[in-house]
């Protein structure tokens, strides 16, 4: 949500940056970034995902179940 009042081209620039640097060559980049722009869920419920996967993982870990 941070980088919501970019237009789209500039968010799909940054993806590929970040994707870029995390290791991926150049065309695999470009095929996530475009992945990732196109996303049908609202923000709000992929930030609210992630943070029950983190809690998830967490407690798993807790229990030694990693």
């Amino acid at each position: 949500m941070a980088f919501a009042w970019f237009p789209p081209r500039e968010r799909e620039r940054i993806a590929v940056a970040i994707l870029r640097r995390s290791g991926l060559g150049e065309a695999r980049a470009e095929v996530e970034a475009l992945a990732w722009m196109r996303q049908r869920a609202r923000p709000a419920d992929q930030a609210e995902a992630l943070a029950r996967e983190a809690r998830v993982a967490a407690r798993l870990a807790r229990y030694g179940l990693t």
